[in-house]
Order: C-alpha cells, then sequence, then structure tokens
C-alpha cells in the first residue's frame, strides 16, 4: 500500500492543534464548559437534580471497566462442561456407546488396512497395505515385490 499525502494549509494545521489542545485542557478541568440556562444553547445541560447529580459525581472514573484475567481456572468459567476440566470423558453427555469399529482399529482406511506392529501383518494385499514399524518408524507398503520401504517419511 502506498503513502497517501494530504496538504493542509499552515492556517488549518493550527486551528487543528488548537482544538486538540482545547480538547486536552477540557479534560484536564483547566477549561469549564459553561451551563446553560433555561433552555439557552449551551455546551452542556445540568439537567439532574442535585441528588441525582451527587450520585453520578460520586462515582469513580473506570468503576465499571472489567480487565479479564489473563489466566484463570476453567471452573471459574459458568456452563462449562465437567469434562472441560476434569479430563474425565465419562463426563461426555450425549456420547456414542460405540464406535464404527467398535471400538478398536477399523478394518481399512479407504480400502487400505494400515497395521502398526513390530512384525509385518499377515496375509498382505498388493497396494492394499501399510505397515509401520514402531522402533524404526519406517512405513512399508507391500507391493508385488513384497515389503518396499516408503522414503518419503518424516518423524
Amino acid at each position: 500500500m502506498g503513502l497517501i499525502k494530504f496538504h493542509i494549509s499552515k492556517i488549518d494545521k493550527d486551528k487543528w492543534d488548537q482544538c486538540v489542545q482545547d480538547v486536552a485542557d477540557i479534560r484536564a478541568g483547566k477549561i469549564k464548559l459553561p451551563i446553560a440556562k433555561d433552555g439557552e444553547p449551551g455546551f452542556s445541560h445540568n439537567d439532574f437534580s442535585d441528588e441525582y447529580r451527587s450520585k453520578l459525581d460520586s462515582i469513580e472514573w473506570y468503576a465499571n471497566k472489567y480487565v479479564h484475567p489473563a489466566t484463570h481456572p476453567a471452573s471459574m468459567i459458568t456452563g462449562l462442561a465437567q469434562v472441560a476440566y476434569s479430563g474425565d470423558y465419562n463426563h461426555l453427555l450425549n456420547k456414542p456407546s460405540s464406535l464404527p469399529a467398535n471400538g478398536g482399529n477399523s478394518d481399512t482406511v479407504n480400502g487400505v488396512r494400515v497395521t502398526i506392529s513390530d512384525t509385518a501383518p499377515d496375509n498382505p494385499k498388493i497396494n492394499k497395505e501399510l505397515w509401520i514399524e514402531p522402533a524404526t518408524t519406517l512405513h512399508y507398503i507391500y507391493t508385488d515385490k513384497g515389503w518396499v520401504a516408503c522414503s518419503a517419511v518424516w518423524k
């Protein structure tokens, strides 16, 4: 994105600078804005009763400013499921009683059987077997030439 330059005159810049200074002075209490009287237009209307005005003036600046803590215990969050902080999946509601593989690994993934074992699986099918040897983390595919190690596998 290119730099966009705007030209303002020295007079306009001085006016903006004076506005910024006036706002800073108002906020610092150096300039008091006049209060309008009897419907007269002005900067401020003090339409409050003395009691209400006193109540408002007694509220500290940033009294309702909430700062969320950087960290807090999960138990502090209302409505959070028990499992979120217990780690016990028995606390999950409406969980299925069994998965399609009925608690174990499914037989195949897209028609390919994946086996993680120290020994090659029995009765392999050509181009339908992937064997991962945990001790070496080598991956093998069964081809018409037997088990062939895959060369492009990362840990």
